[in-house]
């Protein structure tokens, strides 16, 4: 129960953007954990009108240098994300705030040398995980994302999250799409 009652405490923490730049060598480690994704829409006419699901996985922190860090990420496909594959890929341009708080970015390789661009990470979890067949997001552009996970390390804790609005093509009318990602884990 303490856990989830820390998660919010991490969440607003990390929020702080005029805190100084701080030390990284507190938040180096391997962050065991469960990635929590989430999408809805209030379009009743989409079924369901949104879900969310848990997926185990993994942050690791590390190749320091001052107050930036870098690292990589894991999300198992068991538990919620069970009809996808296992989706990973580096932390970068990471950096540490005196307060705990940490703001990365994650990256996934291009595949087949296609050219990556920073919001192709939310099609990356999503439809990669499997919580979303990527056949409905097919159209779908980015509309307004936190591309920065942002959270905090405090103590053996991570707590980061990003959010993203989605616009897809719809019958009558676009039909926006929220997407959320939450990671939380131990060291």
């Amino acid at each position: 129960m303490k856990k989830l009652l820390l998660l919010p405490l991490i969440a607003v923490l990390g929020c702080e953007s005029d805190t100084p730049l701080g030390d990284v060598s507190g938040i180096e480690g391997n962050f065991q954990g469960t990635w929590t994704l989430s999408w809805g829409t209030n379009n009743p006419n989409i079924n369901p009108p949104g879900i969310t699901t848990t997926c185990p996985g993994s942050i690791g922190l590390g190749d320091r240098f001052r107050d930036a860090f870098g690292g990589a990420f894991l999300i198992f496909a068991e538990g919620g994300c069970t009809d996808g594959s296992p989706v990973s890929g580096e932390v970068v341009s990471g950096r540490a705030r005196a307060d705990g708080g940490v703001n990365f970015t994650l990256q996934v390789p291009p595949t087949r040398g296609e050219e990556k661009f920073e919001d192709d990470i939310w099609e990356d979890i999503f439809a990669g995980s499997g919580v979303i067949l990527p056949d409905l997001i097919i159209g779908c552009r980015i509309v307004d994302a936190d591309n920065q996970f942002t959270g905090a390390v405090l103590g053996s804790n991570l707590g980061v999250s990003a959010s993203a609005g989605v616009e897809c093509p719809g019958p009558l009318e676009p039909i926006l799409v929220q997407l959320q990602v939450r990671f939380a884990g131990d060291r």
